[in-house]
């Protein structure tokens, strides 16, 4: 093939994809997140914790098929055991920052992008106790399978469910290391558009 046919067709893909390039670079590639979750617990990590829910907050940037976010998280859980009669029983919060990167599968339709994610993070327990607050630290890591819902032009429903590993470095009530889990379920929303991923055929 001589150079002058390569050129032409270098010439007729560039002009085609042209558009399409520039379409990718008007979509935000920057998103803002915030979801509601359920926690129910397993193991003997929180055995003294009833499953608890929370909220979520995080901001994500994505390229091509990949995103990854940052956030924070926190979970309210009843204390087993604490109701005095005819009261509510003491809580306790599990909280901190995490990592999530995220992999838009090969599936999606024109209005749904399904993904595969992981999740760590440095939680917190803390509780209150006769005027004091307690505190362990917590080590998680896990992942699962969600979905991104477009709504509207920059608008999607954000769905997960998974499951954390957690580890406690100390229990508040013995002292002895605990390890466990939670089987997570999310439902957010994400505002800015595409997060250079997930498809929005409002951009």
């Amino acid at each position: 093939m001589s150079i002058r046919r390569v050129a032409l067709a270098s010439a007729a893909v560039f002009t085609t994809a042209a558009p399409v390039m520039a379409q990718q670079r008007q979509a935000p590639m920057f998103t803002i997140e915030a979801a509601a979750n359920y926690q129910a617990l397993r193991g003997n990590v929180f055995s003294d914790l009833n499953d608890g829910r929370g909220a979520e907050a995080q901001f994500t940037v994505g390229i091509s098929n990949l995103a990854i976010s940052a956030g924070y998280q926190r979970s309210w859980h009843d204390i087993i055991g604490t109701a005095p009669e005819g009261g509510l029983p003491r809580q306790a919060t599990i909280s901190g920052f995490f990592v999530e990167p995220r992999l838009a599968l090969p599936l999606a339709a024109s209005n749904f992008t399904p993904y595969l994610y992981g999740r760590g993070g440095l939680l917190e327990r803390a509780e209150t106790i006769g005027g004091d607050e307690y505190k362990s630290n917590v080590t998680q890591l896990g992942g699962g399978l969600g979905s991104m819902i477009y709504l509207a032009r920059g608008v999607q429903l954000n769905l997960t469910g998974g499951y954390q590993f957690l580890r406690a470095g100390k229990r508040i009530a013995d002292d002895t290391r605990a390890e466990g889990g939670a089987f997570v379920m999310r439902a957010g929303l994400s505002l800015g558009g595409s997060s250079g991923w997930a498809r929005d055929p409002g951009y």
